[in-house]
């Protein structure tokens, strides 16, 4: 889905490689990793350090509408600068993932925008490294939605821009640690999700492992995008079938929070499925169940996913009748679905779990049924 920089901060950017790498496939070349010095992180960047750090803890937080106050607030004092564009972008796509909902997309869109056309201007005048940053993963996003609206060339061309500003970022400073989330990124996904994974694996190796590696020192060596580093590295091992690993790195959080994101629980409760540890499914979906029943806006395909896993807990239970009776109301609930208004996990689609649901129903009459006789 991507372009190399969406997921180079925050937001579920490594989606955005799965769909573009296609375009940017020659172009990276495999460097040797950079080994920091224990605790070393990514210099700071001087315009936006503290006001950027309180934001995005808003952001991994679940409170998206502070964090975009906040970085409004930005782009008020600096409005020429691409940075605070960029966030209130991010801001909005996180929400938007977290919650799988799209509509803030113009919003979104016209962040990004923004954000390349301040940068292009200020770039004439300053030689900061941070902002090859910000531009390189503003296109990276323009690439993704061109991409997701069948504007291949436009996609293509917006990919190449991408790649180039975060490389020239690097070249210009190596210690930008945060740009490997987004070079991770595409290393992990553009093997595991290619739709011609054979070809690819033959002609560029298999560079899940490096990708990997890549996603870790961001995450112990990035200055602001470690929280983000940490989920998407938990989502690619999730991906891999190292669930193992996935849940260590899922429980190795700097500063835990006492309610954990939408995304981390989700992480947690799909990992817990995984293991048959069914109990603790239940209990997860049933918070996310709550709060996305609760949410201003509302994603069907969620609350129908919810509703299976629990199901399907119940039924591992020995809870055959709450299970047939929840699987019922999920299934009249999905029927209630519009795509359009709504995003897709990025661990699977909703149509699989519809058939998983659907395939679920039956199981449980059976079960029933033999259990009365």
């Amino acid at each position: 889905m991507e372009s190399k920089t969406v997921a180079v901060l925050h937001g579920r950017f490594h989606i955005l490689f799965i769909s573009c790498f296609i375009f940017a496939l020659p172009l990276r070349a495999q460097t040797p990793l950079l080994q920091p010095e224990p605790g070393e992180l990514a210099p700071v960047d001087p315009t936006f350090d503290a006001p950027l750090s309180r934001g995005i803890a808003l952001v991994f937080s679940d409170r998206f509408e502070e964090s975009l106050a906040l970085f409004d607030s930005l782009q008020k004092a600096h409005s020429e600068h691409p940075g605070p564009y960029f966030y209130k972008a991010a801001a909005y796509q996180t929400w938007m993932s977290s919650f799988r909902f799209n509509s803030f997309q113009k919003e979104l869109e016209q962040n990004v925008e923004a954000a390349i056309e301040k940068g292009a201007k200020l770039m004439r005048a300053q030689n900061d490294p941070w902002l090859l940053f910000y531009m390189g993963a503003a296109f990276g996003y323009r690439a993704f939605y061109k991409f997701r609206n069948y504007h291949w060339l436009d996609a293509y061309y917006d990919s190449r821009k991408s790649l180039n500003y975060i490389q020239t970022g690097l070249q210009r400073q190596p210690k930008l640690y945060d740009a490997y989330l987004g070079l991770g990124s595409y290393d992990y996904w553009s093997t595991a999700k290619s739709i011609v994974l054979k070809l690819l694996t033959f002609l560029i190796g298999d560079k899940r492992d490096f990708g990997l590696e890549e996603i870790k020192l961001a995450m112990q060596h990035g200055r602001y995008c470690r929280d983000e580093a940490r989920l998407v590295l938990v989502t690619a091992l999730f991906d891999y079938g190292k669930y193992d690993e996935a849940l260590a790195m899922l429980d190795k959080k700097e500063n835990p929070a006492k309610s954990p994101s939408m995304t981390e629980l989700y992480l947690r409760g799909r990992l817990m499925f995984e293991f048959g540890r069914w109990q603790e499914v239940e209990t997860i979906f049933r918070e996310l169940l709550q709060r996305l029943e609760k949410h201003r806006y509302q994603s069907i395909g969620y609350q129908v996913e919810c509703k299976y896993r629990i199901a399907k807990a119940l039924q591992q239970q020995g809870r055959a009748p709450e299970a047939l009776a929840l699987a019922g109301v999920a299934l009249a609930l999905s029927e209630k679905r519009n795509a359009k208004v709504e995003l897709e996990s990025d661990l699977g689609s909703y149509s699989d779990t519809k058939a998983a649901l659907k395939k679920l129903k039956p199981e449980l009459k059976k079960q029933m049924e033999n259990h009365n006789n």
